[in-house]
């Protein structure tokens, strides 16, 4: 059994928001968990990560993200075109 990491990826909860965000506004896009994993996969891969071990680096690190707006565009065009890829070719 794998023990738990003292860090983690910031970046996997902001693509899991804006995957939710983007659920609302596309209703008819397919919301089961194999498209939506794929989905934040897609997005991942093209999104830099950011990792942080402490809590204090995760505030930091969650201040910074809701100030920068260049992130915020890269974020939403990376889901919204990981969704369009996704629906183009679900594999469920």
């Amino acid at each position: 059994m794998a023990a738990e990491r003292p860090y983690r990826n910031l970046m996997e909860d902001f693509v899991e928001q804006a995957i939710d965000e983007c659920f609302e506004k596309e209703p008819n896009v397919c919301t089961c968990d194999r498209c939506r994993n794929n989905i934040a996969a897609l997005a991942l891969n093209q999104l830099k990560p950011v990792y942080v071990s402490t809590d204090k680096g995760e505030v930091y690190s969650r201040i910074s993200e809701e100030l920068d707006t260049q992130l915020k565009a890269d974020l939403a065009l990376a889901v919204y075109t990981a969704i369009q890829k996704v629906a183009k070719n679900p594999r469920h």
